[in-house]
């Protein structure tokens, strides 16, 4: 797996504990907690539809936003999670998920 499949995995722990069928505030979806606006965004770019329930789905659409703003894992995560000041709790959260299954 490469570094940036493994920070998928780890931003799913934190977003989601691994459940793809889990329904977050403000409608986020799935596994990754993808969000309408970023489903809506993913397919005027690709013109691609995705069910946000499905992992290979939510992969695709990480692995996508990871392309773009990538190839620091810290600008990925904070990327995926906003903007602001609360993308440094949540890069330090999915670190520590990161290192756990990436190190082992």
């Amino acid at each position: 797996m490469s570094e940036v499949e493994f920070l998928f995995y780890a931003v799913c722990i934190v977003e989601s504990n691994l459940d793809s069928t889990a329904v977050g505030k403000d409608n986020d979806r799935g596994i990754a907690q993808i969000t309408p606006i970023l489903e809506l965004d993913y397919f005027q770019r690709t013109g691609q539809h995705i069910n946000p329930f499905s992992t290979k789905d939510s992969e695709r659409v990480f692995m996508y936003y990871a392309e773009k703003n990538g190839p620091q894992i810290e600008r990925i995560a904070k990327k995926w999670n906003g903007a602001g000041p609360k993308t440094e709790i949540y890069w330090k959260k999915v670190k520590r998920e990161f290192d756990k299954v990436y190190y082992n």
